[in-house]
């Protein structure tokens, strides 16, 4: 049973890994499906970056 199992999943996977990628192994990306940060989104970017630079600044100096 557990052998079955096994063998069945590690087709599925394989057959996933050599269809999924698209054509020549690329997947295919278009940046017009991907939605627009929002505002806040953007805000709570700018924080995250700065409080990493200033993380970045305490523990290697300049």
């Amino acid at each position: 049973m557990y052998r079955s199992f096994a063998f069945c999943l590690f087709l599925s996977l394989g057959c996933i890994a050599m269809i999924g990628c698209g054509s020549g192994g690329e997947a295919e990306y278009d940046p017009s499906e991907v939605p627009a940060m929002t505002e806040d989104e953007k805000q709570a970017q700018a924080d995250y970056d700065a409080q990493m630079e200033k993380e970045f600044q305490e523990q290697y100096g300049n």
